[in-house]
This record gives C-alpha cells, structure tokens and sequence, in this order.
C-alpha cells in the first residue's frame, strides 16, 4: 500500500481523510475505516444470513445479501491490502446463522478470511459467539494505544480514553451543491466514533436520534457521508 495509492482514494472521493483519537484515518465510502500506520481495516455490522433470516419468517426477500456483503469485504481489501482485519459486532445476524449458511457462503466467508493474517470478531449483542468453522480471534473488546473498539459503548472508560463502536448503524441526509443525499456514515465526537453498517440488508438510525447525545461525551463535530460509494466530510456546528 504506497502513499500515492492512498492519496489517489481521496483524490476520488473513494475515501475521505478522517482525524480521530491523534490518528489520521481514512473513512471509506463503503463504510469501512483504515488506519495505515497498522494496516488496520475496521469493518461493523455486517449481519451475515439476515435474508435467510427474515425468509424463514416470511420477509419475502432474497437471501443473496451475505454473498454481497461478502464482495463488499473482499473490494475492501483489494483497496487497502491490510495486515489485520477487526469486526466490530453484529458480523452474523442471529446464533442459528451457522445452519442456514449454504456452502457457498460459508466458503466464501472462509476465503475472505484467508486472505489477512489477522482476524479479529468483537463479538456483538446478535453474535455473543462465532459459528464453528470460522477462523480468526473472538474478544469482548480490542484495544490499541488508548484506543478501544467495542461494539456496544464501554461506560467506564478512562475519560482520557477513545473508543471506536458500531450497533447504531447511523445514517445521515445532508445537501451538497443543491443534491440532497442519504446514506450510512461515521460520526464522531471528541472521544467517541460510531461506524455505519456494512452489510447490504442493515437498516439505519439518523443521526438526530437522542440516542446519539446519550452516547456522546460531548457533542458531535465530525461525520463522513456515505453516499453512492463515496466519502464526504461535513463538520457539524453544535
């Protein structure tokens, strides 16, 4: 991964340069966050086998989202080539997945994973564990530096601490040259990132939602729009 690669991805709006916890970030507009000092790719809420899910309670949808959250992984890491990949919850939609997984699917999650050295699930309130027969690390949390990534907010953290989370699935609607766009984003405050969701069948909370100002230790300055494969930053005036 050279410098000019990188630049090249901000230059196309592909990713959007993303300071947080004294660290420069890109915030990919798929929805993924690297940070190139580690070779670190964070990925959030993927819900693998929620079509499958909502099938055998009569949704009538097409289970082919775990297949395309699964090339929407692989994309990512054609892009940044990282070292480690952490999930932070949710990855799998419910503690049954494991069964309604076809081989298809199963296998094409195992080869995603062959592909790094490093795995790492945080487990989430859909996934308190991993199906059997899928490598890589399960924790509760992972940390790096003072930084914690979780996938429900950490209330006793030092307040000197960061952490970096996902559950909410934020979404955001913001005008840009009279166009007015909808997507998933990033938002952050100070000390608190939130990630969007990945997979292809997750819904979204906006980001006016008070549940936002109960996450936050205080207010919210930044969030990168997500919107047709495209990262734009907006800093909010609060």
């Amino acid at each position: 991964m050279t410098p000019n690669h990188l630049e090249r991805l901000v230059n196309e709006n592909i990713a959007s340069i993303f300071r947080f916890a004294n660290k420069i970030w890109l915030a990919d507009g798929l929805g993924a966050l690297y940070l190139p000092e580690i070779h670190l790719l964070v990925v959030s809420d993927l819900h693998f086998g929620k079509g499958s899910f909502l099938k055998q309670h009569g949704h009538p949808l097409p289970t082919y989202d775990t297949i395309a959250t699964v090339e929407l992984i692989e994309k990512l890491l054609e892009r940044y080539q990282p070292i480690t990949v952490l999930c932070l919850g949710d990855s799998f939609h419910d503690v049954r997945v494991g069964e309604r997984l076809s081989n298809a699917e199963a296998m094409a999650i195992r080869a995603m994973i062959k592909q790094v050295q490093q795995w790492i699930w945080v487990l989430g309130n859909h996934d308190p564990d991993i199906p059997a027969g899928f490598a890589g690390d399960q924790v509760s949390t992972w940390e790096y530096e003072d930084i914690v990534f979780t996938h429900e907010p950490v209330t006793d953290l030092d307040p000197a601490s960061y952490q970096i989370m996902g559950h909410f699935h934020p979404k955001l609607t913001h005008s840009i040259k009279r166009q007015q766009m909808t997507g998933k984003c990033f938002i952050a405050s100070m000390h608190e990132l939130i990630m969007p969701s990945l997979g292809v069948y997750t819904g979204g909370l906006p980001v006016d939602d008070p549940v936002f100002e109960e996450v936050f230790t205080t207010s919210a300055n930044q969030t990168v729009l997500c919107y047709q494969e495209k990262a734009f930053l907006l800093h909010l005036n609060k």
